[in-house]
């Protein structure tokens, strides 16, 4: 894999007590070759050690994007294939 960025982002906030205390996450984009892949650290999946799988992957196929989500830590596969197909320019409707 090639590191492309390392970034640091904000939480959306957590209420307490009528104020918001942010945290921040350092997120690793990394190219591999076929796709984009996404880390966020204290997240990944079952087949990876601990901090090294990215629960995040972006990827053409048949030159339609795909994002696929590990969303649950128990299972191998992506819990989610999202085809971003109807989110082409070429549907705007003008």
């Amino acid at each position: 894999m090639t590191m492309l960025a390392t970034m640091t982002i904000d939480d959306a906030g957590v209420r307490m007590k009528g104020a918001t205390t942010k945290r921040q996450y350092k997120i690793k984009i990394e190219q591999e070759s076929v796709g984009v892949a996404i880390s966020i650290p204290g997240f990944g999946t079952s087949d990876m050690e601990p901090g090294a799988g990215p629960v995040i992957y972006l990827e053409m196929e048949n030159g339609e994007p795909i994002l696929r989500v590990w969303a649950d830590i128990k299972t191998e596969e992506p819990t989610h294939k999202i085809s971003l197909k109807g989110a082409s320019e070429a549907l705007r409707v003008n």
